[in-house]
């Protein structure tokens, strides 16, 4: 009994040396990662503060080529005759080719937009309120390095559905209104773009 204790144990040594010879063989097979380890990354466009527009992203990358988009966009604008602000949210989705976040990527993004602005005709002052639904496909690529620190571009094309109202009931102001509704409708083109700055952590 001794000695089938003693081989059973000898067994048990050997087989767990050799399942950590495999682990290590199988971990050495694996490539590397290019650029930063982190798997999520937050961007801004500082660009986009120069004309009132403000914007935050977040991506949380699976797998090392899966990204999941969460983007937040805010905007406001005024002159001496109107004012406008808006805001919306878009969810994406890329596939970064290289398997890193030093990598170009194709993605699809679905947004919406919602916004208010002010008016005047006939000296007489009016609301529009704009929704905006988005479907866009694009192309980017994003410089990450061992730092962190990393820049987006990305640009896309796509599909607008926008609907248009107005509090007034000024004809004047309800024609403005229909006459830029029915121009968006001739050529309901969305366009998506990025360039921003950001940290991979």
């Amino acid at each position: 009994m001794g000695f089938m204790k003693k081989g059973l144990m000898i067994g048990l040594g050997a087989a767990a040396l050799y399942s950590g010879q495999a682990l290590a063989q199988d971990e050495a097979k694996q490539p590397a990662m290019d650029g930063p380890p982190g798997v999520n990354s937050v961007n801004i466009n500082p660009l986009g503060a120069l004309f009132g527009s403000y914007s935050v992203n977040y991506e949380r990358l699976f797998d090392r080529q899966h990204g999941l988009l969460v983007e937040g966009v805010f905007s406001s604008t005024s002159n001496d005759d109107s004012e406008a602000s808006a805001g919306g949210l878009l969810l994406g989705y890329r596939w970064h080719w290289s398997k890193s976040q030093d990598s170009g990527f194709l993605g699809a993004n679905t947004s919406y937009q919602a916004g208010s602005g002010e008016g005047t005709v006939n000296g007489e002052k009016f609301e529009v309120s704009v929704t905006q639904l988005d479907f866009t496909l694009n192309v980017g690529r994003r410089w990450a390095w061992d730092g962190g620190f990393n820049v987006t571009f990305r640009f896309g094309v796509g599909r607008a559905v926008r609907t248009f109202d107005t509090t007034s009931n000024d004809p004047d102001a309800q024609r403005a209104v229909q006459l830029v509704e029915d121009a968006y409708e001739i050529l309901p083109v969305s366009l998506d773009g990025e360039l921003s700055i950001g940290w991979v952590f």
